[in-house]
This record gives structure tokens, C-alpha cells and sequence, in this order.
């Protein structure tokens, strides 16, 4: 068996899915996030995101460590 064979999908892209309900509380605390640091956000590119890069950006973005990014603190 070849080593990477379980991980091909891993370069799939994702299919085009609906926010979950969580996404409204998500943006809340983002729009939130963006008003306390003096930020600014391009909405359009926000709402047209997929919600793995959304979610992935955030996570890049946010002022926590890796352990913290990780759920390993």
C-alpha cells in the first residue's frame, strides 16, 4: 500500500456547502473582533468564502498560539 494513498482527498476540493447555523454567531464574534482591533473586512469576499477557507483564515489570523489553534493548550 502506498503510503499517501489515504490522504488523496486531502487535495479534493471541498464541494460548495451551505453555512452551518453556527456561521451567524461566528461572524458576530468576527465583526466583533474587527470593531475592538480597528479592522476592516472585505464582506463580499467574507460571504462568498467556502467555509473551509473562512474558517482556516480565522484561524491563521487569530492572536492565539498554536496550542491554543490546535485544541492542544
Amino acid at each position: 500500500m502506498d503510503y499517501f494513498s489515504p490522504y488523496l482527498n486531502d487535495f479534493t476540493p471541498p464541494a460548495k456547502a451551505r453555512r452551518p447555523s453556527t456561521a451567524k454567531a461566528l461572524l458576530a464574534v468576527l465583526t466583533d473582533f474587527l470593531k475592538a482591533n480597528n479592522l476592516k473586512v472585505d464582506w463580499e469576499g467574507v460571504e462568498s468564502a467556502p467555509n473551509e477557507a473562512l474558517v482556516n483564515a480565522l484561524a491563521m489570523m487569530s492572536p492565539y498560539g498554536p496550542p491554543e489553534k490546535t485544541g492542544n493548550a
